[in-house]
């Protein structure tokens, strides 16, 4: 659960959980009404500093909509790269989007790369 000040706000989801090769595919949810105030990248410094701590990740990978422009920039000043692009993987209203797979090592992973 993402909370602001006592409220959900969104959520966060983990998946693909692989012990053996110590990675994860996570993503987040946040509402409409709190997007674009900055929550999400505290959130999301939160979640990735405590899957890291856990300290038996290798990775951390996630996939998002080519089109989500907000996202994708929220991931890179988090130190997520590009490792490909699925083509047309995603049919919305009828149209196909392409989905972006992002990754970050849970050794590059340091917070005070973002809060500073």
């Amino acid at each position: 659960m993402i909370l602001s000040d006592g409220v959900r706000i969104g959520y966060f989801r983990t998946g693909n959980y692989c012990p053996r090769n110590q990675t994860i595919l996570v993503g987040a949810d946040l509402h409409q009404d709190f997007s674009g105030k900055g929550l999400g990248v505290l959130a999301w410094v939160a979640f990735l500093h405590t899957l890291c701590e856990a300290g038996n990740l290798y990775s951390i990978s996630l996939e998002l909509l080519a089109s989500n422009i907000r996202a994708f920039h929220l991931y890179k000043k988090l130190g997520f790269i590009v490792e490909g692009k699925r083509r047309g993987a995603i049919l919305r209203n009828g149209e196909r989007i392409d989905s972006v797979l992002m990754s970050i090592l849970a050794s590059e992973w340091n917070i005070r790369d973002v809060v500073e």
